[in-house]
């Protein structure tokens, strides 16, 4: 099973992303799969998460 979500990256998230790309992603992801609730007051939604899709398309 497969679903979207979008969270707002903290400080230690994007130095992670900006040193280790991909790699820091496909560990987060797995992150929040397994700690749900850990990131649940971080997810975008919304007119953020509408703009971000728009965007995404493009």
């Amino acid at each position: 099973m497969s679903y979207d979500t979008l969270v707002k990256l903290n400080y230690e998230e994007l130095r992670d992303y900006h040193g280790l790309g991909w790699l820091s992603i496909q560990h987060l992801a797995n992150r929040i799969n397994y700690f749900v609730d850990d990131y649940n007051s971080r997810r975008i939604t919304g007119p953020l998460l509408d703009a971000a899709i728009q965007a995404s398309k493009h």
